[in-house]
């Protein structure tokens, strides 16, 4: 008798499990809602990391030429040395502060259960996502070997996070590409602060 009423709990068990998976599984147009949602939130996320970025790098530059001869070699030796420094410290800041977004964006995406036929294309955007996090510590310590500003530009723009971000756009566009098939009137953003 035991044993029949435990089948029983674990049959009624698997049964409210099943129920409650198969009712969360999103309309076509729910998923392409909640993902341009999504989309928008992490490139306005990175649009301010950017643009925080680009005013503390120019804000450091000005205080830098302060009381500096940048027609004496030896300063402006010595101004080059100081950016160098300045920036690398400011782009490690921007990857870190780019962390927090993108694993926000990974929690909602892994929490969504979309229609079977977006399945494919949602996998692909997670991939994405998770390819870019795990790359962060790689581009943060080769944006610290760095030995000019110049340099810097070079390592970034063709850094690990740079080619896993590029990969999440395409994911982005793919999803895209799913919508209009599917005739949804959604534009999702995959600028991902690249504007």
């Amino acid at each position: 008798m035991v044993l029949i009423r435990r089948w029983m709990a674990m049959v009624v068990a698997l049964v409210l499990v099943a129920a409650a998976c198969s009712g969360s599984t999103l309309t076509a147009s729910e998923y392409f809602d909640q993902i341009n949602a999504l989309t928008e939130e992490l490139d306005q996320a990175m649009d301010d990391l950017g643009a925080t970025y680009e005013a503390d790098l120019n804000t450091s530059i000005d205080t830098l030429r302060i009381d500096r001869d940048m027609s004496d070699p030896s300063e402006l030796a010595g101004f080059m040395s100081d950016l160098t420094d300045v920036a690398i410290a400011k782009t490690v800041v921007w990857l870190d502060g780019t962390e927090a977004p993108l694993r926000a964006f990974l929690a909602s995406l892994e929490e969504m259960n979309p229609p079977e036929d977006v399945q494919l294309a949602h996998n692909s955007m997670v991939t994405a996502t998770q390819n870019a996090l795990a790359v962060l510590p790689d581009t943060t310590a080769q944006v610290r070997t760095v030995g000019t500003a110049v340099d810097l530009a070079v390592v970034v723009e063709n850094s690990p996070f740079a080619e896993a971000t590029g990969e999440l756009q395409n994911a982005c566009l793919a999803l895209q590409t799913v919508a209009t098939d599917k005739t949804i009137d959604v534009q999702i953003d995959c600028g991902m602060g690249s504007s």
